[in-house]
């Protein structure tokens, strides 16, 4: 839990605690999961009354990245995450719950940890202050971030092909490689797209109870 007023954390709350603690209006709750138990997720879902859909959709495979408002109290966001592994990209996703007094994240399949974010705001309290529309904000830089390294390593991997073409170690593995990264990156580009559509959504619904304009 953090206060709203200096952007520190208060303490840690138990589900349990959930509830009466979303009444405050003075503070608001930061929950980081990963690869949660279904167990876990039913006592998330029932301590903080999320919808019954977005649920399903955090958890429904091959999810593309989208934004709904649900009831006009909660938006539940799905972003991919990207890891490279060996010059090929894994995908993970994060689900995201934003309340007016809450921000959920629910990391599954291969991502960074939100660890640092957490940490690196921790020492600079002010942001806090804006409460969940401002983590979210952070988390979304944070993912959008970490495709660069993924889309830097698999252009060094593609000039390096490249330079095969031209030399006497060309075969066609090199075709094969080069063939394979095409798709890759074709695929990365289509997961990257939709984050454009979910950032204008926040850009045309600011000024809302759950998206206030950030101070300039």
């Amino acid at each position: 839990a953090y206060s709203r007023k200096t952007g520190e954390q208060t303490g840690q709350l138990e589900l349990s605690e959930v509830s009466k603690a979303l009444t405050n209006n003075n503070q608001f709750i930061w929950l980081g999961l990963y690869d949660p138990s279904l167990q876990t997720i039913a006592k998330v879902q029932n301590a903080f009354d999320l919808h019954e859909l977005a649920i399903e959709d955090a958890f429904a495979e091959h999810q593309r990245a989208k934004v709904e408002n649900y009831n006009n109290d909660t938006i539940f966001l799905v972003v991919r995450t990207a890891k490279l592994d060996d010059n090929f990209i894994r995908y993970g996703t994060t689900a995201i719950f934003m309340g007016k007094n809450y921000l959920i994240t629910i990391r599954t399949g291969p991502s960074n940890s939100y660890a640092p974010v957490r940490n690196h705001y921790h020492l600079r309290p002010e942001k806090l202050r804006m409460g969940p529309i401002f983590v979210l904000h952070a988390i979304l830089d944070f993912i959008v971030d970490n495709y660069m390294p993924v889309t830097d390593r698999l252009g060094s991997y593609l000039r390096e092909q490249e330079r095969h073409i031209f030399t006497y170690e060309f075969s066609k593995s090199t075709l094969k490689n080069l063939y394979e990264l095409k798709s890759q990156l074709v695929h990365m580009r289509a997961v990257i797209l939709p984050v454009q559509d979910i950032c204008n959504f926040f850009i045309n619904h600011q000024k809302s109870e759950l998206i206030p304009a950030f101070p300039n």
